[in-house]
């Protein structure tokens, strides 16, 4: 029998992995937990909500595994942190493919993967560890979503595409097969991006870059 999930994050994507976790998936959600001075409430959802920095105390990783339900803060250079610490304290992380994604059976996950509703996940895809995929996207074949990425609803990427470290994928943008779009780059909803971005490229339209902003200036808060 699978271990009950401990989510962190107390946000919306946090409620909506509780959801999706009840509803679709032999996992049972235990409690909520948050970094000490982020937690607002004692209970959410009519779960416990505990301090991160000593959940184990209570809840330990020999008996629940976590799911970080952290959104796209700083190039999810948050998330990164997060995971990272969850792991030191022994804690394994859950991945979570919708029932309702069309899949082949071959595509590797990472951990703390989750795929919302509607996906069409082509064949020999590789899903990175910290991967959100929202609702309704393409995923081409031969396709490689680094670690720490974030692709919104309705994403296409059209086949053999490698999506760097730490990138953000707006909804309805498409990229076009075989483009690698590197290390935190920032792709705009709507935006069709037809050849290989630099390090921290934030585009909004086809080909056109956010001048002379980075991407690493837009997840700040």
């Amino acid at each position: 029998m699978k271990k009950p999930v401990l989510i962190f994050g107390t946000s919306d994507l946090g409620r909506s992995v509780d959801f999706y976790l009840t509803h679709d998936s032999e996992r049972k959600v235990a409690a909520y937990c948050a970094s000490r001075d982020a937690i607002k409430a004692p209970e959410l959802n009519g779960r416990p909500v505990l301090a991160f920095e000593e959940i184990e105390k209570t809840y330990p990783p020999a008996e629940y595994d976590m799911f970080v339900a952290v959104g796209y803060v700083k190039m999810n250079a948050v998330k990164a942190r997060i995971i990272g610490e969850a792991e030191k304290k022994g804690y394994t992380l859950v991945s979570h493919v919708c029932s309702r994604t069309i899949t082949w059976g071959d595509t590797v996950l990472g951990p703390n993967v989750f795929v919302f509703e509607g996906n069409n996940i082509q064949p020999n895809v590789t899903i990175g560890k910290g991967v959100i995929l929202g609702r309704g996207s393409n995923i081409g074949h031969d396709s490689v979503i680094g670690d720490y990425a974030f692709l919104a609803n309705h994403v296409v990427l059209c086949g053999h595409n490698t999506v760097g470290e730490g990138s953000f994928i707006g909804s309805n943008a498409t990229v076009m097969d075989g483009v690698t779009l590197a290390p935190r780059t920032l792709v705009g909803a709507h935006a069709f991006i037809k050849r290989d971005t630099a390090e921290g490229d934030a585009f909004v339209t086809a080909q056109t870059p956010l001048s002379p902003k980075k991407s690493s200036q837009f997840f700040d808060w």
